[in-house]
């Protein structure tokens, strides 16, 4: 950690022990206390910060990751950095409703001419979006499943939206550290 000079330490930790061949390995009664703000601007601040982690560590590990995976076979060091890039889930999901959406304006109107400058085709984005949503649903375990994820899943349109204002704002987010203001730090319960 003395080492960590970044607003994404997290991120550095994690891939600077992969790249010297540790094994980070999954507990699964670990419980994390980790809580995800519920206040807009906060949101928008926090991810916006992880956002611009995230594409400074691939800018800055891309060439490093794949230099150790054909020298040294270090194919996880250059999987992490390749994860780097990968948009956050719910921007991924948001994405691909309005691509399918879109693209299912497109497909069912009268213009032919105009579909051919739209492929693939409208069941392909949306096959990829019924994928990811069932991939991402699959992921969370039964025990998961009742309302207070019912409610969850409503409020992700306003997720989305809070995620892309952060994209958008990402430019100078990984040169200063945008504290996160927590809510609920007195109700952690200690066993």
């Amino acid at each position: 950690m003395a080492t960590i000079d970044s607003v994404g330490e997290d991120k550095e930790v994690e891939l600077k022990i992969i790249k010297n061949g540790y094994t980070i390995e999954y507990v699964h009664d670990a419980i994390i206390y980790d809580e995800k703000t519920q206040e807009s601007g906060n949101f928008v601040n926090q991810r916006r910060r992880w956002i611009a982690a995230q594409l400074d560590y691939f800018r800055s590990n891309f060439l490093d990751g794949f230099a150790s995976l054909i020298t040294k076979g270090n194919f996880d060091y250059f999987d992490k950095v390749i994860q780097m890039i990968q948009p956050p889930r719910i921007l991924l999901s948001g994405i691909l409703f309005f691509l399918s959406l879109l693209y299912g304006i497109i497909y069912f109107l009268p213009y032919t001419a105009l579909k051919q400058y739209f492929t693939p085709g409208f069941y392909w984005w949306l096959g990829l979006f019924a994928g990811t949503s069932l991939a991402l649903l699959f992921a969370i375990p039964r025990r998961f499943y009742n309302k207070q994820t019912f409610h969850a899943l409503l409020s992700l349109p306003k997720g989305f939206i809070l995620m892309f204002i952060s994209l958008l704002k990402v430019k100078g987010a990984s040169k200063k550290f945008l504290h996160t203001e927590h809510s609920h730090s007195d109700e952690i319960k200690h066993n």
